[in-house]
């Protein structure tokens, strides 16, 4: 098995980084802080360039066509442009007011695949979803307890898919066409010492996963088999995507969040950015197509 070190790309901090996404028409890093509510932009560095303050706690961040970024946030669907206004274009969990989005991205037709968890805990209450704006959400996996990360092998027919609480990474068949999962098994497994979180998958179709509380992203070989591992120097790793020149940069986002006292002078990493080279690429994120009807939504 082939180790890396990863080191910090960017210092700044953040209570609960994740969902990091290569732009590729705009050359930049998207990465978000959820509980402090905020979107960061880099270059392909990895070096933050700007921040845009929200309203609201985003879930996740996916490039959109016309250049803007769009955001699943607690409550529905929001559209970020570069002077930070934020064009709200769905209300989709106005009706659950016990959920909030979580991780979630763009399928490599286009599509919204988001899910949600519980605010308040309860399990098999949450599900992955797709969306498309006048159809609403349409479920995609029920029974989900923390939805979490998600990404397809390089020719769109496996979704791997993470439900923290299972401690594996499931595989679907995914039809693209269609926007529909299938045939659930389990692919891989987390035996601690933390739990399973965001994922990206490199372009061999190698599926790198981030261990929250473990301090490291593994690789699961398309097999299953474990043939990688990156060591962050932060407890909580939260999410990676592959960025920057040839996207040839493994990105990881972390967590400052849960760590205790005594432990804080020793991981001032925790809730930076990482970079790492680990000698592969994976795709860039396929950008949402902004339509006129992404209004019609909207209940208030």
């Amino acid at each position: 098995m082939i180790v890396f070190d990863a080191a910090r790309a960017d210092a700044t901090p953040a209570l609960l980084g994740e969902g990091p996404i290569w732009d590729e028409r705009r050359r930049r890093l998207i990465w978000i802080d959820i509980f402090g509510k905020t979107v960061h932009v880099a270059g392909p560095d990895g070096r933050r360039r700007e921040s845009f303050p929200l309203p609201v706690m985003p879930g996740t961040a996916m490039p959109a066509d016309d250049g803007r970024i769009l955001l699943a946030t607690e409550d529905g669907f929001a559209l970020l442009d570069d002077s930070g206004d934020l064009e709200i274009v769905s209300d989709a969990l106005a009706g659950m007011p016990d959920h909030r989005f979580n991780d979630g991205k763009t399928d490599p037709s286009g599509r919204v695949v988001v899910g949600t968890l519980s605010l308040s805990g309860r399990p098999d209450a949450s599900a992955l979803y797709t969306w498309e704006p006048g159809a609403g959400l349409r479920t995609l996996v029920p029974g989900v307890s923390l939805s979490n990360g998600l990404g397809w092998s390089p020719d769109g027919a496996t979704l791997y898919y993470v439900d923290t609480p299972t401690g594996r990474v499931d595989a679907f068949d995914y039809d693209l066409a269609a926007g529909t999962a299938s045939r659930r098994r389990p692919f891989a497994r987390i035996d601690g010492p933390g739990a399973p979180d965001g994922l990206t998958v490199d372009d061999d179709g190698g599926v790198w996963v981030a261990d929250y509380g473990g301090g490291r992203v593994i690789r699961f070989a398309p097999d299953g088999r474990v043939d990688a591992t990156v060591i962050v120097p932060a407890r909580h790793v939260t999410s990676c995507c592959f960025g920057g020149e040839g996207r040839r940069t493994l990105f990881i986002t972390t967590a400052s969040i849960d760590i205790p006292a005594d432990e804080r002078h020793r991981r001032p990493a925790a809730g930076a950015l990482h970079r790492v080279d680990v000698g592969r690429s994976g795709p860039a994120a396929t950008p949402w197509r902004v339509a006129p009807s992404a209004r019609a939504e909207r209940t208030a």
